[in-house]
């Protein structure tokens, strides 16, 4: 067994930013247009579940409701 001396670069760290950049502001027409693809993903959920709507609620909540905080504000503390 030899002892070898372990060396490490150094990292540049220049172009990597101090804090990470919130997103932007939603205009009111970004929140429509998002409002209006959720209805529409509703809409086709609930088609593809024989218009059982209670069967789609069921799914979507057990899909998606641990990644949406219902403020408008996606859940940081679980992945998406």
């Amino acid at each position: 067994m030899t002892n070898v001396a372990v060396t490490q670069s150094a990292v540049d760290t220049s172009q990597v930013p101090a804090r990470p950049n919130p997103p932007p502001p939603l205009d009111a027409s970004a929140k429509q247009q998002l409002e209006s693809a959720a209805v529409v993903f509703m809409k086709r959920l609930i088609e593809q579940h024989g218009h059982n709507a209670d069967l789609a609620l069921v799914q979507i909540q057990t899909s998606y409701a641990h990644t949406v905080d219902y403020f408008t504000m996606p859940c940081l503390s679980e992945p998406l």
